[in-house]
């Protein structure tokens, strides 16, 4: 589940390198708003997983 993270971490990380260093409105920086959303959307699975797996246990035993 890290590793996952780290992976959608670090591919938006690259995305923005390579962004940077283009135009501003180009066709690259347009056709990552898929990818951002499916990242974002990834990530965020992973960090609730995260915290339900590291939840405080309820009383109830």
């Amino acid at each position: 589940m890290l590793s996952e993270l780290h992976g959608n971490c670090s591919m938006m990380c690259s995305m923005e390198i390579a962004i940077f260093g283009e135009e501003n409105d180009s066709e690259m920086a347009r056709s990552t708003i898929p990818v951002y959303e499916s990242a974002m959307n990834n990530i965020d699975t992973c960090l609730q997983s995260l915290y339900e797996e590291l939840e405080f246990p309820s009383s109830e035993k």
